[in-house]
């Protein structure tokens, strides 16, 4: 019986260092996604011309998705650009959580990217 305990506790505490290591890094990526979202937030805002948004995004030390805004849907009736705010891609749980459309431990919870979307003259009409 004993044996086993100590079986049980070394698997509990490897269990423990697994799930340290897989949450640690996503509490890290959140975190600086959160922070990059706010950033970008506060930088441009609906109103504003969407070239120079993508201008001071830019000189902000942001990465646009597209070079230049595209038209995303068949009716060609407004702009859109991606603000990227997080490096990382998806870890096993997301795609997991993704393919069984079910929500998973250890998951990314912010976006990696923030979405602008524009009138065709340009003016940025929502930031999410």
């Amino acid at each position: 019986m004993r044996k086993w305990g100590i079986v049980l506790l070394l698997a509990a505490t490897m269990m423990g260092i697994i799930g340290a290591s897989v949450y640690l890094p996503v509490a890290r990526d959140d975190a600086e996604a959160r922070t990059n979202i706010k950033r970008v937030m506060s930088l441009i805002k609906v109103g504003d011309d969407l070239g120079e948004a993508e201008k001071i995004l830019r000189n902000a030390g942001f990465k646009l998705v597209y070079a230049s805004p595209i038209k995303p849907t068949v009716k060609e009736d407004y702009l859109h650009q991606l603000v990227v705010v997080s490096n990382r891609g998806p870890n096993f749980f997301d795609t997991l959580s993704y393919v069984t459309s079910h929500p998973m431990p250890f998951t990314h919870k912010e976006s990696s990217w923030v979405a602008i979307n524009a009138s065709l003259d340009g003016v940025i009409t929502e930031i999410w």
